[in-house]
């Protein structure tokens, strides 16, 4: 149903999250009937207060956060799935409240293009990065050179890479286990790039950007790049 098995699991791992945490118990032992609005409701104010008292936290980052677990816990019961095959059989009740629970108000960003001088002073330290951290040069070549997002960062692997008169690309294509989010592409991988990501790659693991785990992986493309970036 055009849902990566990835998503599908973050998104009934939403909304098991979402349940105990209201009613306090495992939802698998309860009706769908306790899936109303008053239950998404409550699920923003219990999550609020608790960020209010432990301190120290964006209250915007929070509310992006539990928004974006309610529109995943939802997202289970999108139209198209109700409409389908997949819950024949299955009496869910009236859902309409729970998933046209108002969300929550964001702020909205606006973004600026980064300077003339801000992108030097990037290039310059690229080129120290690639010594003393190589996994995270080569993140910030996927990002920069060949304008991947995050998530096709986290999912590339060596066999996407296909070569043809001498000349790589990087395929993000629609696959098993992994969805892209824009269009379908094959993406020119420059000579360099590509002695880096030969440079990075690792016997254990056939992700460009290897790791001794998922979170570990996770956690150097969104978390480690992201602020590196950011100090330019």
């Amino acid at each position: 149903h055009d849902v990566s098995a990835a998503s599908a699991l973050a998104n009934v791992a939403a909304l098991t999250l979402m349940v105990r945490e209201v009613v306090g118990r495992d939802p698998r032992e309860e009706k769908a009937t306790i899936l109303t609005r008053d239950l998404a409701l409550k699920f923003q104010a219990q999550r609020r207060a608790v960020a209010a008292r432990k301190g120290g936290l964006a209250m915007d980052r929070v509310r992006t956060t539990i928004n974006s677990m309610t529109r995943k816990a939802r997202s289970i019961f999108a139209r198209k799935l109700l409409n389908g095959n997949l819950y024949d059989g299955l009496k869910l009740g009236d859902l309409s409240g729970f998933v046209s629970a108002p969300k929550l108000a964001e702020p909205r960003h606006s973004y600026a293009p980064i300077s003339q001088e801000q992108m030097e002073a990037m290039r310059g330290a690229a080129v120290k990065l690639k010594e003393v951290n190589s996994r995270l040069f080569l993140v910030h070549l996927l990002f920069s050179r060949l304008g991947l997002r995050n998530k096709e960062i986290l999912h590339a692997r060596h066999a996407w890479l296909e070569q043809r008169d001498g000349a790589w690309t990087l395929a993000i294509l629609r696959r098993e286990d992994f969805k892209p989010k824009g269009l379908e592409r094959r993406v020119a991988v420059p000579s360099d790039v590509m002695e880096q990501i030969v440079r990075c790659k690792s016997e254990e693991s056939d992700f460009l950007v290897p790791g001794t785990s998922l979170s570990a992986r996770a956690d150097l493309i969104y978390r480690e790049h992201s602020q590196w970036v950011k100090r330019f």
